[in-house]
This record gives C-alpha cells, structure tokens and sequence, in this order.
C-alpha cells in the first residue's frame, strides 16, 4: 500500500513516483486480474483564514486489489 500528500510538504508516506506535483498513476488491471493502483482511500485537509478556504491538501491512500470472481448458480 503507498500513501501520496499531492502539496508541496514532504510526507512520510510518499510513493517513489511522487514529487508532489505528479498525479497518480492510472489505475490499470493486469494479466494477472489484480487491479493495480486502486485508490481505497482519500484524507482532505482544509486551510482556511477568515471565511475562505485558502489551501487544500488532498492525501490519497493507493493499492494493488486481487479480483476475485465467483460462479453463480
């Protein structure tokens, strides 16, 4: 699992893709069925001054899902 800060503060967490300026990779299946670079999770913290919002920091939380399929009856 990596976890990404899309600012221009450093984070622990960062992907070796990230640069803080660079979107998230494209969520792709493989030829495997796992769904690579699936986001599963976003954390948003708002700045504000006053009555406006003035800076937004948007983390996402990104993993690679096995698919799983099941027969029907």
């Amino acid at each position: 699992m990596c976890e990404t800060t899309l600012s221009t503060c450093l984070s622990r967490y960062r992907c070796d893709w990230d640069d803080g300026y660079t979107g998230p990779p494209t969520p792709r299946v493989d030829g495997a069925g796992r769904c690579l670079n699936a986001a599963v999770g976003v954390h948003y913290q708002l700045y504000w001054a006053g009555g406006s919002v003035v800076r937004v920091n948007a983390t996402l939380v990104l993993t690679n899902l096995s698919a799983v399929t099941t027969a029907s009856l």
